[in-house]
């Protein structure tokens, strides 16, 4: 009997061990089931504010991408009025800018000169040699002539575009209360500045401005007030264009300063075949276009171009 009893209470422990063994194993998988649930709901979690954190940022970044594109002077969105008050306000370089000179205009790129005599000047006119184009034409026109080809607004040749104006001539020049103070012609080659003229342009109209009595200063030293010339002029004679011209004899004794040349008159001219011909005198007076040879002494540019400010 005590054999059987002991055999009884040896195999009730043994299944009250198994039962334990598994409500053990059962609690530890419910335990784990449970860790990994929160992990899983924590992960998520954690990945949605890290979503919402870059969608915040990327927010942030774009808001102050277009605050700072609206007030940065000389974008589109926030054009000047000239690139002297790009120059005054933000000390932008030398580049293309977006301006709008008269309020309620339409905005539109020009070329920026920030280093030049003060900086502060816009070019608004440009013509490049040999590309068959006639620069008085370009510049008497009524209405602007490539005004948005970007590829013309630099010092550098542009044999793309030959001629360039934009409206500052035919519709802004010391009008609609837009006011200039004074105008620069440049001639160019290779993107280096040959020979620069300053005028007063106060009160100016855009033909009157360029004559000896507004001019303020040249490379020449003989072009002073009261030096015989019998030319100072855009419309010029003809086939010589922004004309400045010391006097008539022959074309072996013609002399002046500076010349576009679109004619073939003389030897000097027709030694120059590329036309419009920017001609200049590379001395620092006048001096006689054509050498005893008939060829041209004067020097050659590659743009011409007039700034304001």
């Amino acid at each position: 009997a005590m054999n059987v009893t002991l055999t009884n209470l040896t195999a009730a422990l043994a299944q009250e061990q198994a039962r334990a063994i598994a409500a053990e194993s059962a609690l530890e998988r419910l335990l784990v089931g449970s860790i990994t649930n929160e992990t899983s709901r924590a992960t998520a979690a954690e990945a949605l504010v890290f979503a919402a954190v870059v969608n915040e940022t990327t927010r942030a970044v774009g808001a102050e991408a277009n605050l700072s594109n609206r007030f940065v002077l000389g974008t589109a969105a926030n054009p000047a009025v000239s690139c002297n008050e790009i120059l005054q306000r933000s000390f932008g370089p030398s580049g293309v800018y977006w301006i709008r000179p008269v309020p309620a205009s339409p905005v539109f790129q020009v070329f920026c000169d920030m280093e030049t005599d003060g900086g502060g000047w816009t070019m608004v006119y440009k013509i490049t040699a040999g590309t068959g184009v006639n620069p008085v034409n370009t510049w008497t026109s009524a209405t602007p002539t490539n005004e948005g080809a970007v590829s013309a607004l630099s010092i550098f040749a542009s044999p793309l575009v030959g001629a360039y104006a934009n409206r500052i001539i035919s519709s802004y020049w010391n009008a609609g209360g837009f006011s200039l103070t004074a105008a620069r012609v440049h001639i160019y080659a290779g993107g280096e500045l040959k020979r620069a003229l300053r005028f007063n342009a106060a009160g100016s109209t855009n033909t009157n401005w360029f004559t000896l009595g507004t001019l303020v200063s040249s490379p020449w030293g003989d072009l002073v007030t009261g030096v015989a010339n019998n030319f100072f002029s855009i419309v010029g004679d003809g086939g010589r264009q922004w004309f400045i011209n010391r006097n008539y004899g022959s074309c072996g004794t013609d002399a002046g300063w500076m010349v576009l040349s679109t004619g073939t008159a003389c030897g000097w001219e027709t030694s120059a075949p590329n036309k419009p011909a920017i001609v200049y005198s590379p001395w620092g007076t006048n001096g006689v276009y054509q050498t005893s040879s008939n060829t041209l002494s004067f020097a050659q540019g590659e743009v011409f171009a007039v700034f304001v400010r």
